[in-house]
């Protein structure tokens, strides 16, 4: 039980420091920061067995004391397990409100795709499936 509660105060204590990061995927990211189509699930197209996805991770707080995030994705297996697929490194800037990256999802499944400061912190994370 105080391991339980031990976590939880973790959890809240992150989700203070990083709660405003947001990650969103989109279908492109137009120039003015604007995700067209923001949704965590994607429909591949019939003769398609990959699909690019932008990732965008915003803060309406900017990206202050921030210079390097680090995205990890993951698969997830049939059992819920998480699976290793890649990372991509992406540098930022503190008065950044916002950054976007695509990336080419391989085949259909769930995925679970982490973002991380410089300092190995997790500041968001959310899942994405991807339809056939």
């Amino acid at each position: 039980m105080k391991k339980l509660i031990a976590g939880l105060i973790m959890l809240l204590c992150l989700n203070y420091s990083y709660g405003q990061f947001m990650l969103d995927f989109c279908a492109t990211v137009d120039q003015n920061g604007y995700c067209v189509f923001n949704n965590n699930r994607f429909i591949l197209s019939p003769d398609s067995t990959t699909e690019r996805i932008c990732m965008e991770i915003r803060n309406p707080e900017t990206f202050k004391g921030i210079s390097k995030i680090a995205i990890k994705i993951y698969s997830i297996e049939k059992d819920g397990e998480e699976k290793y697929e890649n990372v991509m490194e992406q540098s930022v800037q503190d008065d950044w409100v916002y950054c976007w990256t695509p990336y080419v999802f391989k085949s259909v499944g769930k995925y679970h795709v982490k973002v991380y400061n410089g300092k190995e912190e997790l500041i968001c994370s959310k899942n994405l499936e991807l339809l056939k």
